[in-house]
């Protein structure tokens, strides 16, 4: 087993801080547009286009809504958008114990993270939910800007380069098991959250990155006292 508490840098996917309640988008998705599209249709073209977006492809939200709301009049695209921004509020929420695990790892550790949620979405997603994410990732990686997904090792390279470590210096954590073994694969250290046979160690919680990663500092036990001459 790799030494993970070796480590200098930790990058972190972004889909273990921000959690999306994916079943319950996808049906608020067909319920908010029913009355034009077919449920088939419209999870097509929104899982088309969002990877177009996920890879840079499709530059801006008036594009990607453009895209998935072919057919339908400028006032129902606005109004699309509207309950769109609405329905992420409901199903996107802050994965519990995350402030206090970055907090901690941040203190010995240079944090990274590494996203493929689009840019301006973690963001505004982010902020509403009060994760101060400028205040503790040195360097932050979103495939929309280097047209890389990240089941393409290039973009872990990418990431490991901005945070200015080897990737044997780094470990990157995340829910995915084809993200574990792309990484390990470039010889970072990988730590998986949930079942799978990819990565180093295996957790449940992720508060157990707390321990996992706890280097204590050193502390000088007594000076023995010198000898009388």
């Amino acid at each position: 087993m790799v030494e993970v508490l070796d480590t200098k840098a930790i990058l972190i996917d972004s889909s273990l801080m921000l959690k999306l309640d994916i079943n319950g988008m996808k049906t608020s998705l067909e319920r908010i547009t029913k009355r034009y599209f077919k449920p088939a249709t419209i999870q097509k073209r929104y899982a088309n286009a969002f990877k177009l977006y996920q890879l840079g492809i499709i530059k801006d939200d008036t594009e990607f809504f453009k895209r998935i709301s072919k057919g339908l009049s400028d006032r129902a695209r606005r109004l699309l958008i509207e309950k769109h921004y609405k329905e992420r509020v409901k199903h996107v929420k802050l994965n519990i114990n995350v402030k206090e695990v970055i907090s901690n790892l941040s203190r010995q550790y240079k944090l990274g993270l590494v996203s493929g949620m689009i840019k301006d979405w973690f963001k505004a997603d982010a902020s509403r939910l009060g994760l101060d994410h400028n205040k503790y990732f040195k360097n932050e990686v979103f495939t929309k800007d280097y047209g890389l997904l990240k089941s393409n090792k290039k973009l872990f390279f990418i990431a490991c380069k901005g945070i200015e470590e080897p990737p044997k210096n780094c470990a990157y954590i995340t829910n995915h098991a084809n993200e574990a073994r792309v990484s390990s694969s470039i010889g970072m250290q990988t730590v998986l959250l949930g079942s799978g046979s990819a990565g180093d160690i295996k957790i449940n919680n992720i508060k157990e990155l707390i321990d996992l990663f706890y280097q204590p500092f050193y502390e000088p036990g007594p000076t023995p006292m010198s000898k009388k001459r």
